[in-house]
């Protein structure tokens, strides 16, 4: 749900943007399940094939949109530019709890 793309000057490091349909705070939380169960050699920001990955401020503004996710999971400016015919298509769900129980580590 993130679009990534190689840093000019380092091929090993990847820089994540948000899609524009997406809502900032989801970008948080998908990067914590990322992290769950990571091999304790690999640190929080790098991936299990070597990669760093690091947030980008870019918004993808040409990713395609994922239709029938929570509907906490979608940016209200994009939801608000939806018509109700648009809104219905997009078939959102009930909001989701993206808080992590204290069981999970981390």
């Amino acid at each position: 749900m993130s679009s990534d793309e190689h840093d000019a000057n380092d091929v090993r490091e990847l820089h994540s943007s948000r899609p524009f349909w997406r809502h900032s705070s989801i970008t948080d939380w998908l990067q914590r399940i990322d992290n769950i169960g990571a091999n304790n050699e690999i640190t929080s920001d790098t991936t299990q094939s070597g990669y760093e990955r690091r947030r980008s401020p870019k918004v993808d503004k040409e990713s395609r949109v994922v239709k029938g996710l929570p509907v906490n999971f979608y940016d209200l400016t994009y939801l608000d530019g939806l018509d109700e015919l648009q809104y219905l298509d997009l078939d959102p769900k009930p909001v989701l709890s993206v808080e992590f129980s204290d069981s999970i580590q981390l």
